[in-house]
């Protein structure tokens, strides 16, 4: 669930509750060291909207979405997909690459590479941050209907709270 932080205890001011957008176990077990209050002995795990922190920087796919519309050559599908190899989150961007341009680059091999770094740079701009652009030939990422979940979390911490649950 999501943690809910407010002011019980306190009489004297108005009832101000802050839902915080974060991802995370609540238990009331009693702690080993003693402690009977309330916690989160997992921390926190996630967000439950849409956006993602990768090197410190709140990502959106919205906004890598808007970035990827208007780029020529853009197929309609893509895949955000954050992993951790060594210490610090990579974004990889799957973009899917429409029939024309998949043509174009089979002709002339240096055009997709070309339009791979026009979007790494434009993404870099919008998010901060640098993001891996990877294209894709047309039709080989899956469709999406209603409300698309775009987003492949591929660090330790998800796989392993994924492989308990």
């Amino acid at each position: 669930g999501t943690p809910v932080y407010t002011h019980l205890e306190r009489t004297s001011q108005p009832m101000i509750r802050l839902l915080s957008g974060d991802l995370a176990t609540w238990t009331d077990e009693p702690c080993a060291c003693g402690r009977t209050y309330p916690r989160l002995p997992g921390g926190l795990f996630g967000r439950i909207d849409d956006m993602f922190t990768v090197r410190g920087e709140n990502v959106y796919p919205s906004a890598v979405e808007d970035v990827l519309v208007g780029t020529p050559g853009y197929g309609g599908e893509y895949r955000l997909v954050i992993s951790r190899t060594e210490a610090m989150d990579e974004l990889v961007v799957q973009m899917e690459i429409d029939e024309a341009t998949h043509q174009r680059g089979i002709s002339e091999p240096g055009s997709l590479q070309t339009l791979s770094d026009q979007v790494a740079g434009r993404l870099r701009a919008t998010l901060g941050i640098r993001a891996i652009v990877q294209l894709e030939p047309p039709g080989s990422l899956p469709r999406t209907e209603f409300k698309a979940r775009r987003v492949v979390e591929d660090r330790k911490l998800y796989r392993e709270l994924h492989a308990t649950c």
